[in-house]
């Protein structure tokens, strides 16, 4: 497993409470796919809040060999 997907595999672990809600979803229209999206999005930006909050902004990224933006 080469570092993109071991990134990859760490973020669908960090949105797996979001994966777990995909089951329920019946049909994907433009609304439910949008709303899907800016969920992610926002978890994402609470992960990086939890980084920083807990001193260790950009860990994801030094966790898998990338640069810290």
């Amino acid at each position: 497993m080469d570092r993109t997907e071991r990134m990859e595999f760490d973020i669908d672990l960090r949105l797996r409470v979001l994966w777990a809600q995909i089951e329920d979803v019946k049909e994907w229209d433009i609304p439910t796919l949008a709303a899907f999206f800016r969920l992610a999005y926002g978890s994402g930006y609470i992960d990086a809040l939890r980084e920083v909050k807990e001193g260790d902004a950009g860990r994801l990224c030094l966790d898998h060999g990338y640069n810290v933006p």
